[in-house]
């Protein structure tokens, strides 16, 4: 008997609906099932030990899996898009899930992964909307680009302390995500992790985090406040833009913030210095942010000394970190105004 199903053997068979892997079959090769349409049960034998790369992508009626003891990583695409997939069980000797392995499983309800896992793939569940909650186990120390990305459903998520990085997009439209846990370890927020998590009530960035990157919690809308950490440099354009329930906001004057929409929609800013803090209050869309707006979007040096110098409200004061960052600190222009804002606070 074979010891393996080989490379694209049932590819594209919608007649099957149900197989048994004879007990001699210890591996499944890549595409073996590939776009089984009509297979609801597939039962593997004990001694199986490897599943190939989208051996059953596209098996869309696939509604239940048990893996064996033996199995070890979820390869790339193994189960994408088998849209009936309700429940997997994993067994304890699973270390790896890799890429997209898991990806529009929009069936997928209940998921527990064995302690054992220490990688999960980039889009590994992407798209999986049906997922409420999922605890990461302790020995994965990064969560990939867009690992969670569009899982409507999910609205818990638990990560240890282990995580020091969170991708690109890794938890990006999830809708129903209302409060996340960031680990203290954590270095870098990257491009768009929690973009439209419009459900998102609070969230403590770590004071490791010394950079927030773009597009990072746009779309945010149900954040009403958020600290920034006295280590936090940079934060990248967009990365609060359309925050529209934002209305607290406390920052550092080294922060580098102008691009980053933080204070587009804020109430009250509290700009904090080495010795001092001051509370600005600002009206919504108030004149002053108008014109700073088209004065660091104007190339044209006269014009922005025009659009600079019509900010006439003396009750209004420019932050620091955005003076430093539209001055570029070579321009003659401003450099006096910013001595003076130096003891203004």
């Amino acid at each position: 008997m074979n010891a393996n199903i080989s490379a694209w053997q049932f590819f594209g068979h919608e007649e099957l609906k149900e197989y048994i892997l004879p007990e001699t079959v210890i591996s499944v090769e890549e595409n073996a099932f590939y776009g089984c349409s009509a297979l609801k049960r597939v039962s593997f034998p004990a001694r199986l030990e490897s599943l190939g790369k989208r051996a059953f992508m596209k098996c869309v009626r696939l509604e239940e899996v048990m893996l064996p003891d033996n199995i070890s990583v979820i390869c790339t695409d193994l189960f994408s898009d088998c849209l009936s997939l309700k429940r997997i069980h994993l067994s304890h000797n699973i270390r790896e899930i890799q890429d997209r392995a898991f990806y529009h499983c929009v069936s997928l309800e209940n998921l527990i992964l064995p302690e054992q896992i220490h990688t999960l793939g980039r889009s590994a569940f992407e798209r999986c909307i049906s997922l409420d909650s999922v605890k990461i186990p302790e020995d994965v120390s990064g969560i990939e680009n867009r690992a969670f990305a569009e899982c409507w459903g999910l609205t818990s998520v638990q990560l240890p302390d282990t995580v020091t990085k969170i991708g690109k997009y890794a938890f990006a439209d999830c809708w129903c995500l209302e409060a996340f846990t960031l680990p203290e370890k954590l270095e870098i927020i990257q491009e768009g992790a929690f973009m439209n998590c419009t459900s998102l009530k609070e969230i403590r960035i770590p004071e490791h985090v010394t950079e927030i990157q773009r597009q990072a919690f746009m779309g945010c809308t149900g954040l009403t406040e958020i600290v920034i950490p006295e280590h936090v440099r940079k934060i990248g354009k967009n990365a609060f833009a359309c925050c529209h329930g934002l209305r607290e906001v406390s920052v550092y004057d080294t922060t580098d913030c102008m691009s980053s929409g933080l204070l587009q929609h804020a109430e009250a800013v509290h700009l904090h210095k080495k010795n001092c803090s001051v509370t600005i209050h600002l009206e919504q869309h108030a004149q002053e942010e108008l014109l700073l707006t088209r004065f660091c979007g104007e190339k044209d040096d006269t014009r922005r000394r025009i659009f600079f110098h019509k900010i006439k409200n003396p009750a209004y004061k420019i932050p620091l970190a955005v003076l430093r960052a539209v001055t570029q600190e070579d321009s003659t222009v401003f450099r006096r105004y910013i001595q003076e804002g130096l003891t203004s606070f």
